[in-house]
């Protein structure tokens, strides 16, 4: 009996050495599960997730169709300084009684021999033209609402450099979301197998009466605990996984698996003085105001246009006849040419509301600015902390895991020398757990910060405090966030 207590003992202990806690720590790590569509699996890390986000998220095609619809503008604004020519054609059948209604009709009629009469008739009349307009002079006014037109495309680039921001800065954070719950899940399932081996141990060591019937329970119970656990953070990680599909544009059940992820964050030398001159430059929203400013100060210049007087060429060339034959002949050529001004010099102080009304939009505009720059201000300062924060709390976490995997491998030696309670044990193992999970949690939520960081900087994600901050394959910088990127990204998808 001793000898087989002796083996049961030494069981135990083996187990607890070959299956130890702090094994974790390996992020994103998780059992390889067979896969029946690997020629299919994505493999991701950060920059690929950016990549096919900007080269597949719908919302965003959505927002760059803008593009066209303003190229389209710039064309039509261009159009008014080239000709106007269009075909009129006509038929008409009239009774006219102007003759009728003349004063001087009853000297006509004195004029017309005895039994004379005079009816008006029906006639037909046909007509077929090409008129001619040409602007010639519109003081301006053509020339500024190209200009117009073609600040309204940089608007829609703003736009869309914002949107790109946006959409990058959620997959980034969906993408981290995803590794942690993953990480989350690695961490309870070596805590369930170990809990099964030693609850297997401990049942052996009931049978042969070397535990107690406590011992056993508490074994049980132990093991019974984590399994909700379990459950619910796979269902996170299947949330996750499903939303980082929606964001990517991929089909669902499409397999997806993270790279490695082995970097460490890094803490940030910045202040918030350097990283505000930084998104001075690259906020897309700071742009657009700069560019609603610039066209309010066009649409100004178009009113005064209006006050000039405007010259422009018209004309028509074609045929009018009676009857429909003689619109081959030249006889009846029908065509007239005219050079026409119009002057607006009073329309009772209309035009000079609307310049009012424009003033005070710049205004306006200018007022947005100082205030955006502020709340631009106030999010870095906010982002900054956060980051710095969250990487004080990675350190913290850290040390407590460290600390807390010595333990439990203290307390299994203990137990397997039979001078600790098992209670110790599985304190110590749960203690471990939640180390672990707080290590987990606070690692992805620095990289987290670190994207939102990088979205109040007006950058990327991972073109700062992120993982990949080099270039991307394509050779594009952090600055990329327009058609090219966008271009090499679809290359790339």
């Amino acid at each position: 009996m001793s000898r087989r207590q002796n083996l049961i003992g030494g069981t135990l202990l083996l187990v607890v050495l070959l299956l130890p806690l702090s094994s974790w720590g390996s992020e994103g790590d998780e059992p390889q599960r067979p896969d029946t569509k690997r020629a299919e699996l994505k493999r991701l890390d950060l920059r690929r997730v950016v990549q096919l986000t900007l080269a597949g998220n719908p919302a965003l095609k959505a927002i760059e169709e803008r593009r066209s619809e303003v190229e389209a503008a710039i064309r039509e604004a261009r159009g008014e300084a080239f000709p106007e020519l269009a075909l009129v054609a006509f038929w008409g059948r009239s009774r006219n009684p102007a003759f009728l209604n003349s004063p001087d009709f009853e000297s006509f009629l004195d004029g017309l021999p005895d039994g004379v009469t005079f009816r008006p008739g029906t006639q037909e009349l046909y007509h077929l033209a090409v008129e001619l307009r040409q602007a010639l002079y519109t003081g301006g006014k053509v020339s500024a609402a190209v200009d117009v037109a073609e600040a309204a495309a940089s608007i829609a680039d703003a736009q869309i450099r914002l949107a790109r921001l946006d959409a990058a800065a959620a997959a980034a954070e969906a993408f981290y979301n995803w590794l942690s719950a993953r990480s989350s899940l690695a961490t309870l399932e070596i805590q369930q197998a170990v809990r099964e081996e030693a609850l297997a141990v401990v049942e052996a060591r009931f049978e042969l009466g070397d535990a107690t019937r406590l011992e056993q329970l508490r074994a049980r119970a132990a093991l019974a605990a984590v399994k909700p656990t379990v459950a619910r953070v796979e269902g996170d990680v299947e949330v996750a996984k499903q939303e980082l599909r929606a964001i990517l544009d991929l089909a669902p059940g499409t397999p997806i698996e993270p790279l490695a992820l082995t970097a460490e964050p890094q803490v940030v030398t910045e202040e918030v003085d350097d990283l505000l001159r930084q998104a001075l430059e690259r906020r897309p929203e700071l742009a657009d105001l700069d560019l609603q400013d610039e066209v309010l100060a066009l649409r100004d210049r178009i009113e005064g246009a209006e006050a000039r007087p405007q010259v422009d060429l018209t004309g028509s060339f074609g045929r009018e006849a009676r009857l429909i034959e003689d619109l081959s002949e030249q006889l009846f050529d029908d065509w007239r040419l005219s050079v026409n001004l119009r002057w607006e010099f009073f329309d009772g102080g209309k035009r000079r509301g609307r310049q009012a009304q424009l003033a005070s939009q710049r205004r306006q505009v200018e007022w947005q600015r100082r205030d955006l720059v502020q709340r631009v201000r106030l999010e870095i300062e906010r982002s900054l902390s956060a980051y710095r924060a969250a990487w004080e709390s990675w350190q913290a976490t850290e040390i407590a895991a460290q600390t807390a995997r010595e333990a439990s491998r203290v307390a299994a030696e203990s137990y397997s020398e039979g001078v600790a309670l098992q209670a110790d044990l599985l304190d110590a193992q749960q203690q471990e757990v939640l180390a672990e999970l707080q290590r987990v949690q606070a690692y992805f939520e620095v990289w987290s910060e670190a994207a939102r960081l990088d979205r109040a900087v007006g950058r990327l994600p991972g073109r700062g405090r992120s993982p990949q901050t080099e270039a991307t394959e394509d050779g594009s910088t952090d600055d990329d966030t327009g058609p090219q990127a966008t271009a090499a990204a679809e290359e790339s998808r």
